[in-house]
């Protein structure tokens, strides 16, 4: 991995992402729930890591990783990638996976140490965030896919899909990465602790859409709920890096969002409830700090 640059410099203080389920504290419990859910269905999770359960309960047709590393492993999807060809359909929408979908040599020759330093910065400045999601993503997985930065899915727990092109800057990159892993680790709470009371077939009927915060049109309401969260710790994330004008771009989306959310909770649990409200208020304190900005 590549040495940090020596212009990038730390926040004053260590930057707190404000959803409860981003923390590694929270990351953790969540993990050693499935852990225990796994061990009363015979998978001996004493003997093996938080990954191999959930390869268990999600994985089983990704290969077997003898050693795990520190940071998420990189695989750059061709067609020889047989392996995680499931994978990367079901990342991409379940959508026939493009033709073009592999990166050529000069492509990867750019993106790799491009997305390294986006790694390394990751780690020095928001070391508690890293910490979480070293413990919960397995694989970042490159694919082209045009008109798409990446994505992720609730099947697919632990794997991120990243479709970068060269005009990404650095801030973008560790959006980008902080964009799909907030994605990740509201999949996992919705897993263990239940958010949505139906599915999205469900979710997606004309009463339950919501405005997303981040494609600004009505979506599926797990769509939108989940935008709103992205939203919010991108904001948090670009006022750590001290982009104030940045981060208050997101904020009007943001608050229609929220309130179409909050209007309408029908199909959402307790539990999905108390962390919409939670972000309610937070978005109102953001919404006045920044509204000034704008």
């Amino acid at each position: 991995m590549q040495t940090l640059s020596p212009e990038i410099k730390r926040p004053v203080k260590e930057v707190v992402f404000s959803s409860p389920f981003l923390s590694l504290e929270r990351v953790a419990f969540n993990i050693a729930a499935i852990e225990n859910f796994a061990s009363q269905n015979g998978h001996d999770s004493n003997t093996l890591s938080a990954w191999d359960t959930l390869r268990f309960l999600q994985h089983q047709d990704l290969p077997l990783t003898a050693k795990l590393s520190i940071n998420p492993e990189t695989v750059w999807f061709c067609g020889d990638s047989i392996e995680f060809a499931s994978a990367v359909k079901n990342l991409m929408g379940n959508v026939p996976i493009p033709i073009n979908h592999a990166f050529n040599a000069e492509e990867i020759a750019l993106f790799q140490p491009a997305y390294n330093d986006a790694i390394s910065r990751f780690s020095t400045l928001f070391p508690e965030l890293f910490a979480s999601f070293v413990l919960l993503i397995r694989y970042v997985i490159f694919a082209r896919r045009d008109h798409y930065s990446g994505g992720t899915v609730s099947s697919r727990i632990g794997l991120i899909w990243l479709s970068p092109n060269k005009d990404w800057s650095d801030d973008e990159w560790l959006e980008n990465i902080i964009h799909e892993f907030v994605h990740n680790a509201l999949f996992f709470e919705d897993l263990v602790h239940c958010i949505f009371l139906a599915g999205s077939t469900r979710l997606e009927e004309p009463d339950a859409l919501a405005t997303s915060a981040i494609r600004q049109v009505k979506r599926g309401y797990d769509k939108s709920y989940h935008s709103a969260f992205v939203s919010q710790t991108i904001i948090e994330y670009y006022l750590a890096v001290g982009q104030v004008e940045k981060a208050a771009s997101f904020i009007f989306p943001l608050v229609v969002c929220v309130e179409d959310l909050a209007k309408n909770t029908k199909l959402v649990s307790e539990h999905g409830k108390e962390l919409l409200m939670d972000l309610c208020i937070k978005v109102l304190e953001k919404y006045s700090m920044l509204s000034s900005s704008i």
